[in-house]
């Protein structure tokens, strides 16, 4: 209710955790060199409207909206919590809020962990992250990862360990419908389209929400680049490009 607050009004004192929020979100978008953006909303409500009206947003309508997209366009006061959106604006944070959640809750629940107790903190199978008390049993967490062409199969099982988040993202994990043509949901802010269907990314982390704006961002980049990009972050990764699987070199999944 509050971001959305924030939409409608173009500028607005916020609170301390959706300022929080958005410098988690701005450090994903710094991270990803732009390709995760959580100011693509415009963008992704026009594919909305375009499946319920049948008709594909036009170059010139995707262009006009190009024009309000970018990260860099928000202005943020930290002191006084002022949050600004440029003319037309707007704030979409769907692609971190699973890992917002995951990282709020497990450092909640890593202060009241005693030595040698962990907890894995999941929301769903898209977002986790290992929390550990201090000292103690360390040992990292078995997480199964689904073939994303054969979702009812399991294609691997990787660990991870105390103070990693891990991320999924597909995606054809949701998709418009326009006429006989299918799109996936996530939408390039560089382009306006939406990128390839077939792709999917695994990502850990320092933190389940970086992991996820980065699980977006691998979907919209060519493999070659978005293994250059977790490389120079220097974050693993897991990448479907809908024939073939493609890794970082520290990976930790095994079949």
């Amino acid at each position: 209710a509050e971001l959305s607050a924030l939409n409608r009004a173009g500028a607005a004192d916020v609170s301390a955790d959706l300022l929080a929020g958005l410098g988690a979100a701005r450090d994903a978008w710094t991270a990803s060199s732009g390709r995760f953006d959580p100011t693509v909303g415009p963008l992704i409500l026009a594919w909305k409207r375009g499946a319920e009206i049948g008709r594909e947003p036009d170059a010139d309508e995707l262009a006009a909206l190009r024009a309000t997209i970018g990260f860099d366009r928000v202005t943020i006061d930290p002191q006084s919590r002022r949050v600004g959106l440029p003319s037309g604006g707007a704030i979409d944070l769907g692609g971190i809020a699973k890992g917002l959640i995951v990282d709020a809750c497990a450092e909640s629940i890593a202060a009241r962990l005693r030595p040698g107790e962990r907890a894995l903190i999941g929301y769903g199978e898209s977002s986790q992250r290992l929390v550990a008390g201090t000292g103690g049993d360390q040992a990292p967490a078995l997480i199964a990862l689904r073939h994303p062409g054969r979702p009812e199969e399991l294609h691997q099982s990787l660990e991870l360990h105390s103070g990693q988040g891990f991320g999924y993202a597909s995606a054809s994990g949701r998709v418009f419908r326009i006429g006989e043509r299918t799109y996936s949901h996530l939408i390039d802010p560089l382009t306006g389209a939406p990128g390839a269907l077939d792709r999917a990314a695994a990502v850990i982390a320092p933190t389940a929400a970086i992991a996820d704006g980065l699980d977006t961002a691998l979907c919209l980049l060519d493999p070659d680049e978005a293994l250059a990009l977790c490389t120079r972050l220097g974050v693993e990764a897991l990448l479907w490009d809908g024939m073939r699987f493609r890794q970082t070199a520290g990976w930790p999944g095994r079949p």
